[in-house]
Formats: C-alpha cells, sequence, structure tokens
C-alpha cells in the first residue's frame, strides 16, 4: 500500500493528474498508472490519506474536460480515462 500511495502522491504532484490541470493527457503516464491500478485487488486497505487521493479523481477529470478538449484531446479518450478511473475508485471504495 505504500508503494501505491507513493504512485499516487507523484501522479498528483509531477505526474498524470499534475499534467491535466495543463491540458495534457500524457498517454506514456496514464498507461503505467493505469497498469498500476489494475493491479490493485479490490479489498486493497484504504487509509484517510489514500482515500484523499482517490476519492477526486473522477471529478478532477471531468473539471479539467473543457481545457483537454481546447488541447485537442479527442472526447473519447476523456470519457476512456474518466471511465477508467471511476469505475476502479468505485471498485476499490466501494458505493454507499
Amino acid at each position: 500500500m505504500l508503494e501505491l500511495k507513493k504512485v499516487l502522491e507523484e501522479a498528483w504532484e509531477h505526474g498524470f493528474f499534475y499534467n491535466l490541470r495543463s491540458g495534457n493527457l500524457n498517454e506514456d503516464q496514464y498507461q503505467k498508472l493505469k497498469e498500476v491500478f489494475e493491479a490493485l485487488p479490490s479489498d486493497v486497505d484504504c487509509d484517510k490519506r489514500m482515500v484523499t487521493l482517490l476519492w477526486f479523481i473522477p471529478t478532477f477529470i471531468q473539471w479539467q474536460e473543457e481545457r483537454l478538449l481546447r488541447a485537442g484531446v479527442k472526447k473519447d479518450k476523456i470519457a476512456e480515462v474518466y471511465n477508467f478511473f471511476y469505475n476502479t475508485c468505485e471498485r476499490i471504495l466501494g458505493l454507499p
């Protein structure tokens, strides 16, 4: 879990999510992050910090949609990224 937390912190501070703020959907960073998420078991133990790093991802991607579109990212790609992270976060965190 410590490794996952480190990967997520990096993605928010200097990696994939950081770059989305600039309208840059970096495919290599996305694929690497996707591999990490796909390897996670559904019953991963989440502490408060992990929940903080995860729950905001889908909303954040939605907020960046206009910026990404203006930067030339295709709507289908944005939807793919959003759906992947939404479904993965739902799998890990569950629904109320």
